[in-house]
């Protein structure tokens, strides 16, 4: 396959990917670039705004790229590209009837530069109606750091969202998180590593600190924090407070799980609660060893703490501890997470059923087959005691 096939299959596959946005989704898009390919598939992308293509080093996970003019055999199909934008953004300003001098200015086909094109594309996102399409391979490093530049320049900011939904009791109310006169705070995450339980948590107004205290509403108990942990990928770096928009990693938590609704004040409200698929496939898990019983309980705490959709009991008719999750593949994972974080062998199976008789009517037949009921149960219990564990049944 020689290179300009591989381009034309690239274009292709963005093409039809984009149809699908459309079909699928019912989505207006607003595309913002456009693929390179090349003899290894996509090597660049063109960016409709800035009008300049951006080529990516095969094998670079630093992701730095060349800027570049277009070239000359993707001029035509560019064109044709960045003229659908601009003119989905005037449909949108003259849709929305700005009268703002940046809008007539666009209409009046005056010259606009590439920040005044991303004011207009973010206000087209922002009202929920566009999407801003991006194009890229995350396998092959190309496109990743345009597409985080595109989520800051074009997706709505916490100061775009001036009010957010709390329930009370039955009741739902606005507030405002600008005006907001307490912090409030959603844990979306739980990670349990060696030196401390992380609890990951979107502020939604207001500010947390370090060495501070806040209130669970949930269970409504009061929580101090520790520490506060800016998270990037495995490496954390302490910071002194954050505010509304942040994402943080808190430390000193115990009570908090997912979805629970943090405030600095003791107040009878909660943040819209994250809702759980119930597990749909159940195993029967016990540890090879006596001594890896108590590693094997508390991985499970551990684990379901992490991934709401992970349960575990223990079924005290069968004597055997369940598991529940996703699917198979989910257990396995959590399975081999137990065997390479906490060091338990454990074995999987399916769970015994335990099945119930008992004793509906008690009678004896006479010499014509009537029956003949009797006025007393039979009782007995069963004690013996060797020194073990010991023997117990009632009947």
């Amino acid at each position: 396959m020689d290179s300009m096939d591989s381009a034309e299959n690239v274009e292709n596959r963005f093409v039809a990917c984009c149809q699908s946005l459309e079909e699928k989704l019912g989505a207006e898009l607003t595309i913002c670039q456009f693929p390179i390919g090349g003899p290894q598939g996509i090597e660049g992308v063109v960016d409709l705004v800035e009008k300049k293509a951006c080529y990516f080093q095969k094998g670079d996970h630093s992701e730095n790229y060349q800027v570049k003019e277009i070239p000359a055999h993707l001029q035509e199909k560019v064109q044709i590209y960045r003229q659908n934008l601009l003119e989905k953004i005037a449909l949108y300003i003259s849709e929305k009837e700005l009268g703002e001098e940046l809008g007539l200015k666009f209409l009046e086909g005056q010259s606009v530069s590439s920040q005044e094109i991303k004011e207009l594309i973010r206000k087209m996102v922002i009202s929920g109606r566009y999407f801003a399409v991006f194009c890229g391979s995350a396998y092959k490093h190309v496109g990743v750091n345009l597409l985080l530049d595109g989520v800051v320049d074009y997706l709505p900011s916490p100061r775009d969202r001036e009010q957010i939904t709390v329930f009370s009791g039955e009741n739902e109310e606005k507030i405002s998180t600008l005006n907001c006169p307490y912090s409030l705070g959603l844990a979306f995450k739980i990670m349990n590593l060696p030196f401390a339980k992380l609890t990951f948590v979107r502020v939604y107004c207001g500010k947390f600190l370090p060495s501070s205290y806040i209130y669970n509403i949930n269970k409504g108990e009061k929580e101090r924090v520790n520490r506060l942990m800016r998270m990037h990928a495995d490496k954390q770096e302490e910071v002194s407070e954050v505010k509304m928009g942040d994402i943080v990693a808190i430390i000193g938590l115990t009570h908090t799980a997912t979805g629970h609704t943090l405030c600095s004040e003791k107040k009878e409200i909660l943040l819209e609660q994250i809702s759980f698929t119930e597990p749909v496939i159940s195993l029967a898990i016990e540890p090879r060893t006596q001594k890896e019983h108590d590693l094997l309980s508390k991985g499970l705490k551990s684990l379901s703490e992490e991934d709401p959709t992970f349960h575990h009991k223990y079924n005290s008719e069968t004597g055997q501890m369940i598991i529940s999750g996703m699917g198979e593949l989910h257990l396995e994972i959590l399975v081999e997470r137990l065997k390479s974080e906490f060091k338990v062998e454990a074995k999987v199976g399916k769970p015994q059923v335990a099945y119930r008789e008992a004793i509906k009517e008690e009678f004896e037949l006479d010499e014509e087959g009537n029956k003949i009921y009797k006025k007393a149960m039979i009782h007995y219990l069963h004690k013996k005691q060797t020194g073990g564990a010991g023997q117990r049944a009632e009947v």
